[in-house]
C-alpha cells in the first residue's frame, strides 16, 4: 500500500512539474520547455510504469508543441487504460482536427 502511495505521489509531482513546463512554454514561446516537459513524463513513464494519466499528460504537451500525430498516439493509449479519462477524449478531437 506504501508503495502505491509514493507512486501516486510521484506521479502527481511529475505531471504538475511537466504541466507547468508546458505553460511556461505556451506563454514564453520557449519550445525547449516542451521538449523538458515531455523528458518528465517519459521518466515519470518510466520509473512509475503505464498509468493513463501519465499518458494523457504528454500527449496534451505534445497536442501544446503542435506534435498532433504524436499526441494522437499517447491520448489513444491514455484512453484505452481509463475510458472515463475525458481530457484525453477531447485533447484527441483538438489533435485530429488542427492534423485535418
Amino acid at each position: 500500500f506504501r508503495e502505491e502511495v509514493k507512486r501516486d505521489r510521484s506521479m502527481r509531482d511529475s505531471i504538475k512539474k511537466a504541466r507547468t513546463l508546458c505553460d511556461q512554454g505556451l506563454t514564453s514561446g520557449d519550445r525547449s520547455k516542451f521538449d523538458e516537459a515531455i523528458r518528465t513524463c517519459d521518466q515519470a513513464l518510466r520509473r512509475i510504469g503505464s498509468r493513463s494519466e501519465l499518458y494523457q499528460c504528454k500527449g496534451v504537451i505534445l497536442n501544446s508543441a503542435g506534435k498532433k500525430k504524436k499526441a494522437i498516439k499517447y491520448l489513444e493509449r491514455s484512453i484505452s487504460l481509463d475510458s472515463e479519462c475525458h481530457l484525453s477524449y477531447f485533447q484527441k478531437g483538438a489533435a485530429n482536427v488542427a492534423s485535418s
